[in-house]
């Protein structure tokens, strides 16, 4: 059952250490939670995974498709691998992969990808950063953002990293 489970997770991470997941995109706000991560709650025994779901093909000149952009061709993961060894993480323990998803349209194409991505590579915790879709928005549009399904379906601990001026302007309008 499900309590077993849990217990054969806790065994493996007092042996081997955390499978983290770090969820990474062109955004401030993935950059704002791995660095958050990397000084608050980072471990030297974690294994480290930045995945970024790429949505959208790099075309050469000729106009034809040459690729899917990776973290790695972005700059990203050379950025963020230097910030997380300079918290004292081994490079060894830091890995990047990209992940494929059908359209760059679907917040629920996005999440799939995740999904299966989790579902195929053991994971103790996700971390990703918010977007900051307000539950209003959420209401109105009837879209919930990535953060919200992998909380929702994906059946691993999440840590959603708001962004500093989420934070600020929420607290702002209950003052």
């Amino acid at each position: 059952g499900e309590g077993a489970e849990d217990d054969v997770r806790k065994e493996r991470v007092e042996e081997m250490g955390r499978k983290v997941l770090l969820l990474v995109d062109e955004s401030p706000n993935s950059e704002h939670a791995v660095k958050w991560f990397a000084e608050t709650s980072v471990r030297l025994d974690d294994e480290l995974c930045m995945v970024h779901v790429v949505t959208a093909p790099v075309t050469d000149t000729h106009g034809t498709v040459a690729a899917y952009k990776t973290a790695k061709d972005s700059g990203l993961y050379l950025k963020l691998t230097s910030f997380l060894t300079e918290k004292d993480v081994p490079q060894s323990r830091i890995q990047c992969h990209s992940v494929g998803a059908s359209s760059s349209h679907s917040v629920h194409s996005v999440c799939t990808a995740i999904k299966q991505y989790v579902e195929a590579h053991p994971t103790d915790l996700i971390v990703m950063g918010s977007r900051g879709m307000s539950s209003l928005k959420k209401v109105f549009t009837g879209l919930g953002g990535t953060s919200d399904y992998v909380v929702k379906h994906i059946p691993v601990a999440a840590l959603v990293v708001p962004y500093p001026q989420m934070v600020k302007e929420v607290s702002e309008s209950t003052a």
